[in-house]
């Protein structure tokens, strides 16, 4: 089976929907994020064929990340494209 190249625009296009549509949710963090991009990946490839972003997902404490999350969002930070909020959220500080 061909490895699938993670399409880095893609991923960072929907990273921006995803946050921009949970901007009002005050659950959303990072944790969700991963959660919601897993998602939207494992319907599109039982739908399609394929996910919509290529990523590779691995498992963590709190679910499902995908492998290219913190150095993408890093990137984007860096260059100015998103903006990382931490926030109090019970007893921790959750990224938004």
């Amino acid at each position: 089976m061909p490895r699938v190249q993670v399409r880095s625009d893609k991923f960072k296009e929907l990273m921006l929907y995803v946050a921009h549509q949970s901007n009002d949710d005050p659950k959303y963090g990072a944790a969700k994020l991963a959660k919601l991009l897993f998602f939207i990946d494992f319907r599109a490839f039982g739908e399609l064929g394929e996910s919509v972003t290529g990523a590779r997902y691995h498992r963590i404490e709190r679910g499902p990340a995908p492998t290219p999350l913190l150095p993408v969002r890093k990137e984007m930070e860096a260059i100015g494209e998103i903006t990382i909020r931490r926030v109090p959220s019970g007893g921790k500080h959750e990224q938004e």
